[in-house]
């Protein structure tokens, strides 16, 4: 049996390459790059990477402050809030 400990460290040692494999993915992207689409339909690079970025931030603020969480939950089912993604590349024109 594997220890918790052993399991948290195997989690955050996988999420640390995870997130150093993407970074080298789109490190050298210009802007045209950011804006290349994804097998996901309407949605470019730029688009999934702040998705990503915002669920990290969700999940990390759902684990250190579980209040704060739910609080933007509710606020999220109840339509006072929504989520527009971030582009993290330079505006284009």
């Amino acid at each position: 049996m594997v220890a918790g400990a052993d399991v948290l460290s195997g989690v955050l040692s996988d999420l640390t390459a995870e997130g150093a494999w993407l970074d080298a993915v789109v490190a050298d992207l210009d802007d045209t790059g950011w804006l290349r689409p994804t097998p996901a339909p309407g949605w470019t690079i730029a688009h999934q990477v702040a998705h990503l970025a915002w669920t990290d931030d969700q999940a990390l603020r759902a684990a250190t402050d579980p209040e704060a969480f739910a609080a933007l939950a509710r606020r999220m089912l109840a339509g006072e809030v929504t989520v527009a993604a971030k582009c993290f590349c330079r505006k284009i024109g």
